[in-house]
């Protein structure tokens, strides 16, 4: 699952204009993303960022190769969506040896990449031939789309997107020896599963106006040319390293994010894990289980992050702890997709008799949306020798949907953080999906039974008194289903494929339907044959409030009875985890849901009203 998005670009110095007083503050322009399809390694699809459903903050923080430390702060950038493209235009403010060499190298015709990060809020796939739009652009599958994202920060980096980041921060500060002594035994730094992320590269030209004393300026710049020659010599010699055979490797598939969520996973008890991770990951999940923890990932993401105090979660290093742990936003990837497995595991736990009796729809917006039934003269006529067709005098019908949303807050609190208890990534989360079933429950089977005017006597579709559900009084719904007319007294002529019952009745209709001999009594020449047997699919639901009254329906595919509406096609709740607000102690989540419920066609069933 992705969490965050990168737009690698490179940045444009803008030239002081003539006759300003003085230079102030160094102002460069970043041209981060076009508007135009990316690839990405967490996609086999080419995917586009809609920046309509793009968060743009007034400001964000521009800082050296994400590091977040207050040595490391260059300015501050402002975004904008300009023509279709996001751009970044700031200043650097900052008057450290940091931004001082920044502002040389550049002067001296660097050209400085920028590291433009985001989250993604929700993304959709859109399979072979689905066409949809972004950007102002018609767009055609397969491809996904990034429909909500929010813009984090912007970094300068030395190196372009094929480099890894944290080699060429650690190229800085450790001798190579050391390097190489500690990494012997590890996947080579490219080769790791990192948080999935989005590249797109820009090309621009570097003009800044930089008055330094011409001495000084040589001698940063020779600092700075020997520090990224020591950097490239290093990642040669990563490159050039023979492959480690797996049998020496300590953990062969790396504590990757995947790894730590099947950990999760496997400690929490997911239902069918292995539907989830292939072989080697579960095995390295399993080796790592032992040493894997909520408090033990928190700690490992903020040493990442520039951490250096404790590394036991307490009291009092919670705090600094979570801080730096998302600070990249890479713990939010790996959380969110831990709960999100459990959510949906607590979701799918849930009866779902409301999919076999409703077709399903994806909608785009909030908006109401209404169908229409065509009734009328639409029969075929014959038409007379000189060939001319008579037109239609139909009518409609129509009927509306929209969707709502519907959600809910929790928090994996600062006990439950300090005491390690993995519960709150699975039980939790669990409870949410739970919830969000539960509440599509209420809403679906809430509508469906308002029904005073939807099955009447007066449209054929329902019978007074029916009797309990016994094969003898099955056969009259049967045949009051068959002579179903529409508004112009056509027959419907759809055959009915669907038993509804509540779980009362379960027990009599399977008798009904899986039995082929019926008992002949005393009455001579009385059929033994069972024709109802196996003709209709029982379906059974706790939610029908009357106990004696039950349905005969079409199936959906053919005729639906009910329709349920989802925000984007997403059929399941959503849930996002964050660091908790400043006056609560611990990691928030929050679940919700975009669907809507309505009825479809009365054409579609028969109610059996036995009271």
């Amino acid at each position: 699952m992705a969490d965050n998005i990168k737009l690698a670009s490179e940045v444009t110095f803008l030239q002081a204009a003539e006759g300003d007083a003085a230079p102030g503050p160094k102002r460069f322009r970043i041209v981060a993303y076009t508007g135009a399809p990316i690839r990405q390694a967490w996609s086999r699809e080419p995917v586009v960022i809609d920046l309509a459903g793009m968060t743009l903050p007034s400001t964000i923080p521009i800082v050296m190769g994400h590091d977040y430390s207050l040595g490391s702060i260059l300015g501050q950038g402002r975004p904008s969506v300009q023509g279709g493209q996001l751009v970044v235009e700031g200043e650097i403010l900052a008057d450290s040896e940091t931004a001082r060499q920044v502002l040389a190298l550049a002067a001296a015709g660097y050209e400085w990449q920028a590291s433009v990060g985001a989250d993604v809020g929700r993304h959709l796939r859109f399979g072979e031939d689905q066409a949809t739009t972004a950007n102002g652009q018609a767009l055609v599958g397969p491809i996904r789309v990034v429909r909500a994202s929010t813009l984090r920060e912007t970094s300068f980096v030395t190196l372009g997107a094929d480099r890894s980041t944290a080699i060429s921060i650690a190229a800085e500060e450790v001798a190579e020896e050391q390097i190489m002594a500690d990494t012997a035994n590890e996947k080579p730094a490219d080769e790791v599963i990192a948080t999935p992320v989005v590249e797109v590269t820009a090309t621009v030209a570097v003009e800044p106006k930089v008055e330094a004393d011409a001495d000084v300026l040589k001698a940063e710049i020779a600092n700075l040319n020997e520090k990224v020659s020591k950097m490239e010599k290093l990642i040669a010699t990563r490159d050039e390293r023979p492959a480690v055979p797996a049998v020496h490797v300590a953990q062969p598939a790396g504590l990757t994010p995947e790894v730590i969520e099947a950990s999760f996973a496997l400690q929490g008890g997911l239902p069918n894990v292995e539907k989830h991770y292939d072989e080697k990951t579960l095995e390295a999940a399993h080796k790592a289980r032992r040493e894997l923890s909520i408090g033990e990932v928190l700690v490992q993401a903020a040493v990442a992050n520039g951490y250096d105090g404790s590394r036991r979660v307490t009291a009092s290093t919670l705090r600094p702890i979570l801080a730096a742990a998302w600070a990249t936003h890479s713990i939010s990837g790996i959380l969110s997709s831990t709960v999100n497995k459990f959510l949906l595991a607590g979701f799918d736990g849930v009866e779902s008799a409301w999919r076999q009796i409703s077709s399903v729809r994806s909608v785009n917006d909030f908006k109401t949306l209404t169908s229409y039934r065509l009734n009328g003269g639409m029969k075929f006529e014959k038409v007379a020798n000189g060939g001319e067709l008579k037109n239609a005098a139909a009518s409609d019908e129509s009927r509306t949907i929209s969707a709502d949303t519907y959600g809910i807050m929790t928090s994996v609190t600062r006990t439950d953080l300090i005491n390690d208890d993995l519960g709150a990534l699975t039980a939790v989360p669990q409870r949410i999906g739970r919830g969000g079933a539960l509440k599509l429950n209420d809403v679906f089977w809430t509508e469906f039974q308002d029904d005073a005017s939807f099955f009447t006597t007066a449209r054929g579709n329902k019978k007074t008194t029916a009797g309990a559900l016994t094969l003898a009084n099955l056969k009259p719904i049967v045949t009051l289903f068959k002579k179903l007319k529409d508004a112009d007294s056509n027959p419907v002529a759809v055959e009915p494929r669907l038993l509804l019952v509540p779980v009362d009745q379960e027990l009599a209709a399977a008798e009904i339907m899986g039995s082929s001999l019926i008992q002949s009594g005393a009455t001579s020449g009385q059929p033994d044959r069972n024709v109802l047997a196996g003709r209709y699919q029982v379906v059974s639901t706790t939610y029908l409030s009357n106990t004696d009254d039950y349905y005969l329906l079409a199936s959906p595919a053919d005729l639906p009875v009910m329709e349920v509406a989802f925000l984007n096609g997403v059929q399941s709740p959503i849930v996002e985890t964050a660091e908790a607000d400043f006056n609560t102690l611990g990691v928030q989540m929050r679940g919700y849901f975009d669907f809507g419920v309505a009825k479809a066609e009365y054409l579609a069933g028969v109610k059996a009203d036995v009271s």
